[in-house]
């Protein structure tokens, strides 16, 4: 049992170092030096071997079908040529025998035996002459009846009126026809002549000539074959004892081996167009009946395997000259990785040393003093009393920190390190310089850590004037806040208003410090109020709502300093979380020497070590962020001025044409209904003149307290002009407006006006009253329908509500 459980850890063992093993190949972060700069240069080389050899195969495949191309369009010409010559031919057979006499004479006797005495003779000489042994005469009387048939003496009498739509034609047209149809033997080329003497007909020639023939005569390059095929539909005109093979729309005949069809017999044949199945090149040229559809093809075929042995050889050719070069490449790669790897590994000691703040480490090098190279005997130079002070690109034309630059006590003497003989010993191969270099760097990378962390504890205040060296991992943290504040500091001043600040804050909160929990407290001093303007979590208030309704009670707000409860638990009697779990912090945001807001958060107990220094980052985004709200605050607190009319508090009428302007189009979109009253009060201008204009002053306010009391929240209020007002109704009922005018109406009639003396007096106001878009198709047309309605008011006496009417205004435009 002991053995078994051995055998199966062995197993498990080998299976896990082979997945191991894998996990190396294919993840680049843990290739060795062998595998960066020996196998994958290798790999790739290997790669760029069969890339450059399949580049080339293709490019010779590639030549080598243009050739093909080239030769089969060569050889479609030669057919076509062949084919045009046999049309000829049977044409002069065709017209010469239609107008032999004794041919005509025979026909017209219609005496069979004198027409044989002398075609048949004739036939035998031209098939000699001509050589085509597939050459036949049928002599055909009116309309299409055979007479005289040379390839079957026995047929006669025949009617093929039918069958011979080609021959019926010419006697019809007495003109020559010609056509390829299918015959006993394949495709033929029929030449069809009328024979007449004064007019009248007296028979019909055909003359043939199997194309089948005439093809295999071509004399073909090596490799090409030609074959003929015909529509299956025409098997039944086939003679039986022809070799053909037959696919599933074409019959193929088969003479000669190597002229057969080499392709998929059941595939779609694409004519008139290079094509190529395996190693077979084809061109098919279309044969058409005389209506146009296709019957038969001629295939031109080459068989690219008579030259893929040729191609082979040139492409192991090839292979074998790259490949040597390819192999003294890799030796070279292998014979350099081993010093490579050796510089590398001192290197990486090196490295990781000076992570942890240790520089001490440094390569070997073969010191060469000035005394032995320059042979100098001057005790007194401060060299010879420090040798450490001859140096290798520390200082120097060459110095690697521009500031040690030209400041070598040998450049008097020679200009330039490149001139300096103890520059030249010490400068050897890209490696031994490296080790030159890389002890420089060490100590100027020690510098710069120390000079870093300085300033950073300088412009951070984490540490509060230590000077301790700073680890790369801090430096890097710090540099990070740095850029993520800068970051910070750019995008708030682009901003348009507070919540885009406070949308800046969340995002802040939530991605750079992972605050899970925070509320963002709003001061506002002219209401002495404290208002939470962003909180990820309302359901789960952080502060007692006192603190809500009294700024005073934050101790944060009212001591402008940083709170939190670490130390103090009970430090502010109104937080509102579980302080077993977690500490609070609350910090100010200071504006114009106040508070203007105040940001609570809270870290949990088991991260305080981690991101207590955090609370110096925050306190850094606060203060970037304090002048830009106070700048939005200010500017806010300006446009509401301009907006708004310094008397009594109401909106002027720059605040209306901006409200309508984004109002309008809401409306129509929605289909509200939209009220307008126009008030005026009568007879301000006695007052004015007999209570004086603080007495004015006064009667405007309450009337405006008056009217605000009479009209909803949502309901805008807007001074007009002197005393005259426009109240704008967005959302009532239709002629609910009346009933809201007069609301107003009766108040102010009621009301005893107070005037800063004491006096009391009574004062009545005139309404106008106008609806959109019951009555005006414009939110401006209403308002001066409203205004034509408050002078209606007047006329009829002041102290009353109109209705806006349509016989009051006459005019067709407004």
């Amino acid at each position: 049992m002991i053995k078994i459980t051995n055998l199966k850890n062995k197993k498990d063992k080998k299976v896990q170092k082979i997945k191991l093993s894998l996990s190396k190949i294919f993840n680049p972060e843990e290739w060795s030096l062998n595998g960066r700069f020996l196998y994958l240069p290798t790999i790739l080389l290997i790669f760029c071997l069969i890339a450059s050899m399949f580049y080339f195969t293709k490019t010779i495949k590639r030549q080598l079908g243009n050739n093909i191309e080239k030769q089969l369009k060569l050889v479609t010409s030669w057919v076509q040529d062949e084919l045009n010559r046999g049309v000829r031919f049977a044409q002069t057979q065709a017209f010469s025998l239609s107008l032999n006499p004794e041919v005509q004479k025979a026909l017209e006797t219609q005496d069979r035996e004198l027409l044989k005495k002398i075609i048949l003779p004739y036939l035998d000489r031209m098939r000699v002459v001509s050589g085509y042994t597939s050459l036949s005469y049928h002599f055909m009387l009116p309309p299409a009846v055979t007479f005289l048939n040379t390839q079957d003496l026995n047929v006669k009498g025949t009617d093929l009126s039918g069958e011979k739509p080609l021959a019926s034609k010419a006697g019809e047209e007495l003109r020559m026809l010609w056509g390829i149809v299918p015959g006993h033997h394949g495709l033929n080329i029929q030449e069809v002549c009328p024979i007449t003497r004064a007019d009248s007909l007296l028979g019909i020639l055909e003359v043939s000539l199997n194309v089948q023939e005439i093809v295999t005569k071509i004399q073909l390059p090596k490799g090409v074959g030609i074959a003929t095929f015909v529509d299956k539909s025409l098997k039944s005109s086939l003679d039986p004892d022809i070799n053909f093979t037959e696919g599933k729309k074409w019959i193929y005949f088969q003479k000669e081996s190597y002229r057969k069809m080499l392709f998929d017999l059941d595939e779609d044949i694409h004519f008139l167009t290079l094509s190529k199945k395996g190693q077979i090149y084809y061109f098919i040229i279309p044969v058409k009946d005389n209506n146009g559809n296709v019957i038969g093809g001629i295939s031109i075929n080459y068989d690219a395997k008579l030259n893929q042995k040729e191609s082979e050889n040139i492409i192991f050719y090839f292979f074998n000259i790259l490949f040597l070069p390819f192999l003294a490449i890799i030796a070279a790669l292998y014979l350099n990785i081993k010093r490579i790897k050796v510089f590398f590994a001192r290197l990486r000691r090196m490295i990781v040393a000076s992570h942890t703040n240790d520089f001490a480490d440094r390569f070997e090098t073969d010191h060469i003093h000035c005394l032995e190279v320059l042979h100098c005997n001057h005790e007194e130079c401060p060299v010879h009393k420090n040798p450490s002070l001859v140096c290798y690109l520390e200082t120097g034309s060459e110095a690697i920190s521009p500031q040690w630059r030209n400041s070598c006590i040998f450049l008097n003497k020679y200009g330039s390190c490149l001139n300096c003989p103890v520059y030249a010993l010490r400068k050897g191969d890209e490696l031994t310089e490296m080790r030159n270099v890389v002890n420089t760097m060490m100590r100027l990378w020690k510098t710069f850590l120390n000079r870093i962390g300085q300033l950073l504890d300088e412009v951070l205040r984490t540490r509060e004037g230590s000077r301790q060296l700073l680890s790369l991992d801090e430096v890097s943290l710090r540099l990070e806040q740095m850029a993520k504040l800068t970051s910070f500091s750019r995008d708030i001043k682009g901003v348009y208003s507070k919540d885009e600040v406070y949308e800046q804050l969340k995002y802040v909160s939530e991605n750079t410090f992972h605050m899970s929990r925070f509320v963002i407290f709003e001061v506002n001093s002219s209401d002495n109020r404290m208002i939470p303007v962003l909180d990820n979590v309302p359901s789960e208030p952080l502060c007692k709502r006192d603190i809500l309704l009294s700024p005073e009670l934050c101790r944060a707000k009212r001591m402008t300093e940083e709170i939190c409860s670490k130390n103090n638990p009970a430090l502010c009697p109104f937080f509102n979380c579980d302080q077993t779990k977690y500490y609070r912090c609350c910090l100010p945001l200071v504006m114009g020497g106040q508070v203007g807001a105040v940001i609570s958060f809270l870290i949990p107990k088991s991260e305080w070590n981690t991101r207590s220094e955090q609370l110096v980052i925050i306190r850094k985004y606060l203060d970037e962020t304090a002048p830009v709200l106070a700048s939005l605050r200010l500017l806010e607190m300006s446009k509401e001025q301009a907006l708004r009319d310094p008397l009594t508090r109401s909106h002027n009428r720059r605040f209306l044409e901006e409200y309508i302007a984004q109002f309008e189009p809401l409306s129509k979109r929605e289909e509200k209904n939209v009220g307008f009253l126009m008030v005026d009060l009568d007879y301000f201008k006695q007052v004015n003149d007999k209570y004086g204009h603080q007495a004015g002053d006064a009667v405007l306010k309450q009337l405006v307290k008056i009217m605000k009391e009479n009209i909803r929240s949502s309901d805008l209020l807007i001074r007009y002009g002197g005393e005259e007002f426009l109240v704008l109704l967005p959302q009532v009922e239709p002629d609910m407006s009346e009933k809201v005018a007069e609301k107003i109406r009766s108040s102010v009639e009621q009301y005893k006006f107070e005037l800063p003396r004491g006096q009391k007096i009574n004062k009545t106001v005139s309404i106008g009253v106008a609806e959109y878009p019951k009555d005006a198709d414009t939110l401006y047309k209403a308002i001066k329908f409203a205004d034509v309605a408050l002078y209606e008011a007047k006329n009829r006496g002041r102290n009353r509500v109109v209705r806006f009417q349509k016989e009051m205004w006459l005019d067709d435009q407004y």
